[in-house]
């Protein structure tokens, strides 16, 4: 999450265009390849809550063990989220401007 949402956010504060919409699809993909390559065996490649409803929904994964990794799975979504806010001075306007007059 903090790489991918991170690729967003710089794309919105940059203004000489040195972030392109290209960069951003390369970085969420490549993400995506290198965690599923590196965490398959480890985790079952599950970084998204609705992965996890859905693997347990079809019984390819243990009903019991689905809320330790969805709560797991929103926690690091928060701290990634955090750190960025943090770390990049984004402008809120940049994001919701539709909803801020």
């Amino acid at each position: 999450m903090f790489a991918w949402c991170g690729s967003v956010a710089m794309y919105k504060i940059q203004d000489d265009e040195s972030v392109t919409f290209g960069g951003i699809s390369m970085t969420w993909g490549t993400v995506v390849m290198v965690m599923v390559y590196s965490m398959a065996q480890v985790s079952g490649a599950h970084f998204n809550p609705a992965v996890t409803l859905i693997f347990t929904i079809f019984h390819r994964f243990p009903w019991k063990l689905a809320p330790v990794y969805i709560i797991a799975q929103l926690i690091g979504s928060v701290l990634a989220g955090a750190t960025l806010a943090l770390l990049l001075d984004v402008n809120l306007k940049a994001y919701f401007k539709h909803l801020i007059s």
